[in-house]
């Protein structure tokens, strides 16, 4: 049904799925049963999402979210306003 794309995490695999249900047009079971696996699979991501944008925190244990904590910078380092500068400081990208 899908490329061999196993290592195909979080928001990329959110991505193939939702991909796929415009290839299944003309197939409404299959496509219903894509949907139903995309909805599915985005829970976890999307509470993760929730979290950060919320509480600006990760809770991300499977390592499936686009960004990361970014360990190395202490508190004490970040900027005091929230500007670009800061935001770059304490998220990394993960892809």
């Amino acid at each position: 049904m899908f490329c061999n794309q196993n290592e195909l995490r979080g928001g990329q695999a959110l991505t193939l799925l939702f991909n796929k249900i415009s290839t299944l047009t003309g197939d409404e079971e299959s496509q219903k049963f894509v949907i139903q696996l995309t909805q599915l699979a985005a829970v976890p991501y999307m509470e993760i999402l929730q979290l950060w944008v919320q509480k600006g925190v990760i809770c991300d244990p499977q390592q499936e979210f686009l960004v990361e904590d970014n360990e190395v910078i202490r508190r004490e380092e970040l900027p005091e306003h929230y500007s670009a500068d800061y935001w770059e400081k304490l998220y990394q990208d993960v892809i």
